[in-house]
Order: C-alpha cells, then structure tokens, then sequence
C-alpha cells in the first residue's frame, strides 16, 4: 500500500526517532523509517505482517494503538525477544490519497535513560534503608547509655552523696567544704539524669507521649525562664504505635532545641493531637525565622532538619518546615497512628 507523506522521505529516513504508520481500523503497520528497524531488529517485509500491538511487551495496553497518545512511555519488545522502553508520541490523521485515516507514531528509545532512572531508584531504595537501620541503631544506643547513666554512673553518684550526708550526719557538726561537695553531687546527679532522659525518653514507655511531653516542656521552661511554652496535648495512648511516639517526640525535641539556640523567640505555641487516624504535631514560635531551604543545603546546620523529615519518613509521615525571616517558624509533622 502506498503512502503518502507530508514530510518528505529523505528527512524521515534521517531523522533519529523512529517512525511508525499503521492504520487507524486495524493497527497494521504501514510505514516504518530505518531507525525503528534499526531499534527493533525486524525487517521491512517482517513488519508489514505485523501490528502495533506485536511489538508491545505483555503487560503493555494492547488498545493503545485505538488512540492518541502524547508522550507515553511503553514497554516493547525486539526480534531477539530483548526489552526496550519507548517514548512514544502518536496522532490520527488523514491520508488524503487513499481516503483512509492512519495513526502516525514518533518513538524514542529511552532504554538507557530508564535503566539509569531504575539503578538511582534501587540506589534511593538503598540509602534510605540505610538511613532506617542507622536511626534504630542510634536509638538503640542511645538507650544503652541512657540506662548505663541511670542504673550505673547516677546510682553510684546517689550512694556516694547518701554515705557522705550520712557520715556528716554522725559526725554532728557542720562542714561546709563537705556540704559544698553534698551540693555537687546532687547537681551531678540531676544533670545525669537530664542527659539520661534527653539521651532516652524511657518516660514515653513507661507513662506515655503526653507525659513525656509534659516533662520535656518543663525542663525548657526551667532551662529558659524568658520563653513561654503554650501545649496542646490531646491524644489517645493506646492509638500510636511505640515508633509514632518516638518520632513526635524526637522532632519536637529537636524543635525546641532549635528555638533556644537560633530564633530568639519568646513563645513557642505546641501542639499535639490525633485526628482522623493520624498524629499530628505542630510548633510555632515567632522568632527571628530562616531561609529554609539554604539551611537544609547546609551540612552544618541542616542536619536536624534532615534528620527530622527522615524520621517522618520512615514512619510514612511527613514533615514540612515553614519559616519567613523576622517572622517565625512553623513546623508541621504528620505521622500514621496504625
């Protein structure tokens, strides 16, 4: 059957993309340049039997050659049976010699281009595995020296001040070098647990997110009396997975952190709640605020950001940050509770 063509056939026989004519009732192939056959392996006369759908790979839509298609990326098959990934643009047309209407197809091979996309996604797949194993690792560790602080260093450092309280008892007079000492190790032994419980909130365990919550927004307001902290805690315990808690918890702790040391803010509004089968945890202070996305391209400060949002993620949450220089900071995290 001859075709004729609006481009002439010195340019289709040259240009880098393969082209492909079938009809529009039946999809047999009419017309095919030298690049697809250099891209699929058939012959000429090979082609002229077959349709478009021969060359799909199974799984592709065998209809797509019904229709218009602009820009789909599909699977083919070659003559050795090999696999090429097509991006394929198509229109319906009229031929006006033979009255007929033709489907005229464009196709790129995008092979490299994909496998290249599939080895980055592997490689994204594997970094973020990575990134899991190594946040479970750290808590793991965290909570060993957490628990070695507690049951070892802070209770030696609490019978240590009991005996020298009970020697100065029995001794009956006073000793202020020996009180100054008592003194330090009380300090010492309230400073050990804080950097117990920052190291691993076994309060979370133990009583649950609203009174580690509760807790935690304590110690800042004794560690910086200037700021006011307003808490909304509204949650059901028995609701969120032991993962969910710890991630709230971490990312408002990192949070705060935050506030204290860069935004100069004075109130820090907190709020905690469950809703629609998600936990939801937003902070707002109105400090001096940050450019967003120059700090998380900082290695040296965007870290905790990073570190917060991976932690959203691994839960299959999320968290966004918002901040406006001279205005404030918002963070919003959003973490299943199932």
């Amino acid at each position: 059957m001859n075709i004729h063509f609006h481009l002439d056939k010195i340019v289709q026989e040259m240009i880098q993309v393969g082209l492909l004519i079938t009809s529009a009732s039946t999809g047999r192939i009419l017309y095919t340049n030298t690049k697809l056959h250099d891209m699929f392996g058939y012959s000429r006369k090979m082609l002229s039997t077959m349709t478009f759908s021969d060359l799909l790979c199974e799984g592709e839509d065998q209809d797509l050659w019904k229709r218009e298609t602009d820009y789909n990326v599909v699977k083919f098959k070659t003559s050795d049976a090999s696999v090429i990934w097509g991006l394929i643009s198509s229109q319906e047309i009229l031929d006006a010699k033979q009255h007929d209407r033709i489907h005229f197809y464009s196709i790129s091979d995008i092979t490299r281009r994909k496998h290249a996309e599939d080895r980055l996604k592997n490689s994204e797949l594997r970094l973020r595995h990575l990134s899991k194993k190594l946040i479970d690792a750290q808590e793991e560790e965290r909570k060993r020296i957490s628990m070695e602080l507690h049951d070892g260093i802070g209770s030696n450092i609490t019978a240590v001040r009991l005996m020298l309280e009970r020697k100065i008892a029995e001794s009956g007079h006073t000793d202020h070098e020996l009180d100054n000492i008592v003194d330090m190790l009380r300090r010492i032994s309230s400073d050990t647990r804080q950097i117990s419980r920052n190291l691993h909130p076994s309060v979370l365990e133990e009583i649950g997110v609203d009174a580690a919550f509760t807790a935690m927004i304590r110690e800042f307001n004794e560690l910086n009396p200037g700021l006011i902290l307003n808490p909304r805690i509204s949650i059901d315990e028995d609701k969120i997975p032991p993962k969910a808690k710890l991630t709230i918890y971490r990312t408002a702790q990192e949070s705060l952190n935050n506030i204290i040391k860069h935004s100069h803010a004075d109130r820090v509004d907190i709020t905690c709640v469950l809703s629609d089968g998600f936990l939801q945890l937003t902070i707002i202070d109105n400090g001096c605020g940050f450019d967003v996305d120059e700090t998380l391209d900082n290695e040296k400060t965007g870290l905790g950001l990073v570190s917060m949002k991976e932690r959203a993620r691994i839960c299959n949450g999320s968290l966004s940050i918002e901040s406006e220089i001279g205005i404030g900071t918002r963070v919003y995290a959003t973490i299943p509770s199932c």
